[in-house]
């Protein structure tokens, strides 16, 4: 729970675009 969660998550979503 932290910024490699954070970053994970924008990383999944920006792969999803």
């Amino acid at each position: 729970m932290g910024v490699m969660t954070l970053q994970s998550t924008c990383e999944k979503a920006l792969a999803r675009m």
